[in-house]
């Protein structure tokens, strides 16, 4: 007889950082570099739309089937995540564009900023409720 084991797919950690990583370089080589910075802000942009919800949800839902600190976590993961790919996509576009940096550019810059500030405060947050 034969036995056969599962292998559980897990995205964290270095195998996790191989994926993603191997993902973004994938974006940026095929699609190049206009559109791998559409692609990161764009990614950025869904992400803080996930956390948004989660965050309405935490905020205005009481009355849940599931842990309100599984939902301040998935928030406080996302929005460091929406961080990162704003990171990315703004890095790109200031390091091929040196001159022609508009208001949209300071837009996505200033909303980066809120999206890092909205993160920290909920790891706050956990860290004084002992969710963390």
């Amino acid at each position: 007889m034969t036995t056969v084991t599962s292998h559980e797919i897990n995205l964290y950690g270095l195998s996790g950082s191989i994926f993603w990583t191997t993902l973004i370089g994938f974006i940026f080589f095929v699609l190049g570099f206009a559109t791998a910075t559409q692609a990161m802000i764009t990614i950025g942009l869904i992400l803080f739309v996930g956390a948004t919800l989660a965050i309405f949800i935490y905020m205005f839902l009481h009355e849940l089937s599931f842990s309100k600190s599984l939902l301040i976590k998935v928030f406080c993961g996302l929005s460091f995540a929406t961080v990162l790919f704003t990171l990315i996509g703004v890095a790109i576009y200031g390091g091929t564009e040196k001159y022609n940096l508009n208001w949209s550019y300071a837009f996505t810059i200033i909303g980066g900023i809120f999206s890092l500030i909205s993160a920290s405060l909920s790891l706050f947050h956990m860290k004084k409720s002992s969710i963390f």
